[in-house]
């Protein structure tokens, strides 16, 4: 039994303690907050037994391993002080800032043998696989092309969290990570080979950036913006057909079509669960292995997505007051 704590007790923490329930082998011991109002409201809402300040839970007996649900620029201190007091991280993505700060996570949780992976929930969830899958049996053929889309008009004055520089703000690690991450998935690696278009919104973080990724015979299009409404799909070409994720970060459907749109397969999860289930249920039995590193996003893996993005920053000269 892995008993677990959250700390940070937004919208996002509100899925996972929702989800929480279909979990095997494991507990939500402990709710953290700054707010002590908001620890208390939030520990009855999903009858968490205890509750308290961030202080609070690091210092509990009662839990072994703890969500992280924070803004970006928060990640790196929290994931070294959940080390520190001994504790297994599931930490939202992206799981640091920067390359750096992640090499620092890396090396701690080897010398305190403690599990620490990102929460990045799209590569659990069935459609992805299934997709991973189709394009693995050669369903559309040969490979010619990749579009992934995230994108949505922010509403503003909105979360501060998307637009505010010492936060970490901005669309490329709020949700760019997302078409980022899909891609290394299908191509099983990102490109050294890529250009990059962007937008910068007055608060000086990006609000808009468009990337091209260049592979042997193909291009790989990513997109993420804050600005409009994209269709938001993953759409895999090959020459004999196209293989689609429609809202595809979430997706629990995938479709398979000829080039005259009809179709050929359909699959879709018909499970309850919202998709979070996926990635808590392979964290909680990596923690019951003992294992200190996820096999499906290992700290290799991380690093590859946070060391492009810091190179898409570079590119596009964004750097956080911090950094």
């Amino acid at each position: 039994m892995i008993r677990w704590g959250i700390i940070g007790l937004g919208k996002i923490a509100r899925v996972f303690a929702t989800e929480f329930r279909y979990l095997d082998h494991a507990a939500l011991l402990f709710a953290a907050s700054s707010d002590s109002n908001r620890a208390a409201s939030f520990a009855k809402e999903f009858n968490i037994p205890h509750f308290g300040s961030y202080t609070d839970l690091l210092s509990s007996t009662e839990v072994d391993a703890v969500y992280i649900a924070l803004p970006h620029n928060q990640h790196f201190e929290f994931i070294v002080k959940c080390l520190n007091a001994g504790k297994h991280v599931l930490c939202e993505k992206p799981i640091t800032v920067n390359f750096q700060q992640l090499e620092a996570i890396k090396m701690l949780a080897g010398q305190k043998n403690l599990f620490v992976m990102e929460a990045m929930w799209t590569l659990f969830l069935p459609s992805v696989k299934k997709a991973k899958q189709w394009l693995n049996e050669g369903k559309i053929g040969k490979l010619t092309g990749i579009d992934i889309e995230f994108a949505f008009p922010a509403p503003e004055p909105g979360p501060k969290r998307l637009f505010d520089p010492q936060l970490a703000g901005g669309s490329l690690l709020d949700i760019g990570i997302y078409p980022i991450t899909l891609c290394q998935f299908l191509m099983e690696g990102l490109s050294k080979n890529w250009q990059v278009s962007h937008l910068i919104h007055e608060s000086g973080v990006d609000s808009s950036v468009s990337i091209t990724l260049q592979y042997p015979d193909i291009l790989a299009h990513l997109s993420c913006s804050f600005l409009y409404r994209g269709r938001n799909a993953a759409v895999i070409y090959g020459e004999k057909g196209s293989i689609t994720l429609p809202v595809f970060w979430k997706s629990k459907e995938v479709a398979l079509t000829d080039n005259n749109g009809g179709l050929l397969d359909y699959f879709k999860d018909e499970s309850e669960y919202h998709g979070f289930y996926y990635e808590m249920q392979h964290a909680n039995q990596c923690i019951l292995d003992g294992k200190i590193q996820s096999d499906q996003v290992s700290m290799a893996w991380s690093t590859s997505v946070i060391s492009f993005m810091d190179e898409v920053r570079n590119k596009i000269g964004l750097k956080y007051p911090f950094e």
